[in-house]
């Protein structure tokens, strides 16, 4: 396989704010980052990138990539999903825990899957709605 995926660091969200999740794509080894498409190798499968959360999967009962969205490049080479304040309230994040869980890019060639390990993100509360430590 040409292609190794590796988690940026783990995210805090805030309410009513968008967060931004972010993996890097990198060769097999993870040793050499791939920050545009010119330094991946011609030989190289094309591919498409996802980034999904970890939900429980009923019928296996294990932990399996669902609610998936394209992750785009950005100028710093990495892959970025947002993730806005609905999901906290929207019905088919509410289950798995809205914004809060484990996400994971999921790198899709014609050779077959791969995953990252997982991204935490967690929720705080904005540093205005603090109560103040006595």
């Amino acid at each position: 396989s040409f292609f190794g995926l590796l988690p940026d660091d783990d995210v805090e969200c805030f309410p009513a704010k968008t967060c931004k999740i972010s993996f890097l794509l990198t060769d097999a080894d993870g040793t050499l980052a791939y920050l545009t498409d010119a330094e991946i190798p011609a030989a190289a499968p094309s591919y498409t990138m996802k980034i999904c959360k970890l939900v429980m999967d009923e019928d296996s009962g294990e932990m399996q990539p669902a609610l998936c969205k394209k992750g785009n490049r950005r100028s710093n080479g990495l892959f970025t999903r947002k993730i806005g304040a609905d999901k906290d309230t929207n019905t088919k994040y509410a289950t798995s825990g809205g914004r809060v869980g484990e996400w994971v890019a999921v790198l899709t060639t014609d050779e077959g899957t791969i995953q990252s390990p997982p991204l935490s993100t967690s929720m705080d509360v904005a540093p205005s709605e603090e109560v103040p430590q006595i």
